[in-house]
């Protein structure tokens, strides 16, 4: 996306591996894309619920669930994880 060459891309999965898997019954080359690792984290973070939103309010039906959210490990709670006091 910003043009930057990198000898080793990151490959950011266009739809959710698991949500992928559940359809299609395996992974596939088409379900991902060479980005470098700061475009890979925009594309999970910013772009995937931004592009819902706007599929969503278009009329689009059956969009992958995973984009409907931030994919940024920080909007998970502790509580999501069960990590609490031990005592």
């Amino acid at each position: 996306m910003c043009g930057r060459s990198y000898p080793l891309p990151d490959a950011v999965h266009i739809i959710d591996e698991k949500e992928w898997k559940q359809v299609i019954n395996h992974d596939s080359k088409v379900n991902g894309m060479p980005l470098c690792p700061n475009c890979h984290r925009i594309f999970d973070e910013v772009l995937k619920p931004y592009i819902w939103e706007a599929f969503k309010k278009y009329g689009v039906k059956n969009m992958p669930i995973g984009w409907s959210k931030s994919n940024k490990i920080n909007d998970v709670s502790d509580m999501d994880l069960e990590i609490g006091d031990a005592n």
